[in-house]
């Protein structure tokens, strides 16, 4: 299983333009092991069917995913929650991360 992150390109030494795009990459950092994901520096993004970048691929069955909230619904339940950096939080504390 490979994930493809594709991404706005770099600039000013960081991996991307983009908050969104940066604020994936560093969730994804976090919590999913490396080896298992790869970026993709784009500028264009209607290479993604979601016409949106972040996107993520899932090159295994070829589904695609944009944007950040949506990225991080999906590793979540694609990894059956082991990839979820909220698992331990209670309701209250969900909601204040949500806040």
């Amino acid at each position: 299983m490979v994930l493809e992150l594709h991404i706005w390109g770099p600039s000013f030494g960081l991996p991307s333009i983009d908050a969104q795009c940066l604020a994936t990459i560093a969730y994804m950092r976090q919590v999913i092991p490396r080896g298992q994901w790869f970026l993709v520096a784009s500028s264009d993004p209607t290479l993604s069917p979601t016409n949106e970048l972040p996107a993520l691929k899932d090159s295994k069955n070829g589904d695609w995913v944009g944007g950040y909230k949506n990225i991080i619904n999906f590793i979540t339940q694609y990894s059956s929650g082991k990839w979820d950096m909220d698992a331990s939080l209670r309701g209250q504390e969900r909601a204040d991360c949500t806040a």
